[in-house]
């Protein structure tokens, strides 16, 4: 009876034992779950750092916003400098014609002269005088009448002004264009011009749209530009030379392309 006594003893206390030695390994494992599993913690070794999570679409929207937002203040910059330039450009061109004004009136007061349109060479009504004289000479040819062009008209008045300093007789290199010049006084007319060309008429070959008698382009030129059947716009422009004279500029063009290349010297006055 004793020695069960005893072994059953034994059995107890083995049994505390494993038990004490089973909570010493669960406490153990519940401590080492918590543990962070990065090693950029306090006091630890050197480990591995877990890489940075990437940036939300929040995050990366915002970077997106600002470099749009960059962009459009340097378009507006840019729309800024433009303008500017603009701005530089006309108060150039202003001063340019107002040199010019003083420049024409010196020589008017010297030569007792007066410009009816002030220097500026345009007059009331040019415009439908030009497209008038043109078409009156082409309803005579049986050919539709021309437009009134203002792109040609522009650049008739561009190359018009250029030679006002020298009033030389001198083409812009621009293809289907007349130049004419007076002498003097700035009183030659659009009319004027038209007449001038039309002296051509002489030599000029209706149905074969060329110069008669195997002549040069050149001979003929003004006036087939004026009634040929290629031509559909037209756009003129007058300026006073400084030194008198009057320099006047009609550009040609057809619906698409002309084809015309105006190689020749104009030999009116």
């Amino acid at each position: 009876m004793a020695r069960r006594l005893v072994v059953l003893r034994m059995a107890v206390v083995l049994l505390l034992a494993v038990a004490v030695v089973l909570s010493n390994v669960a406490s153990t494992a519940m401590a080492s779950s918590s543990l962070p599993t990065s090693g950029g913690g306090g006091g630890g070794g050197g480990g591995e750092q877990e890489a940075p999570s990437p940036p939300s679409p929040s995050e990366g929207g915002d970077d997106g916003d600002d470099k749009e937002q960059q962009e459009q203040e340097m378009d507006k910059e840019k729309q800024k400098q433009k303008e500017k330039e603009r701005q530089v450009a006309a108060q150039k061109a202003a001063q340019e014609e107002k040199a010019a004004q003083q420049e024409l009136l010196k020589y008017a007061q010297a030569k007792h002269l007066v410009a009816s349109t002030k220097g500026s060479g345009s007059y009331k009504g040019i415009a439908r005088e030009f497209l008038d004289g043109h078409n009156q000479l082409r309803a005579r040819y049986g050919v539709a009448p021309v437009k009134w062009d203002r792109k040609l008209a522009r650049q008739a008045r561009r190359w018009s002004n250029t030679r006002r300093k020298d009033c030389q007789l001198k083409h812009s290199g621009d293809k289907g264009q007349s130049v004419f010049r007076s002498h003097d006084d700035w009183n030659a007319t659009a009319t004027d011009a038209i007449q001038e060309w039309s002296k051509e008429e002489a030599v000029y070959d209706k149905q074969r749209e060329k110069c008669l008698g195997g002549r040069t382009y050149m001979e003929c030129g003004h006036f087939a530009l004026m009634v040929t059947k290629r031509t559909a716009k037209v756009g003129c422009a007058r300026a006073e030379c400084y030194q008198g004279g009057v320099f006047i500029t009609c550009n040609y063009a057809a619906a698409a392309d002309t084809g015309t290349k105006d190689k020749k010297k104009s030999s009116s006055k």
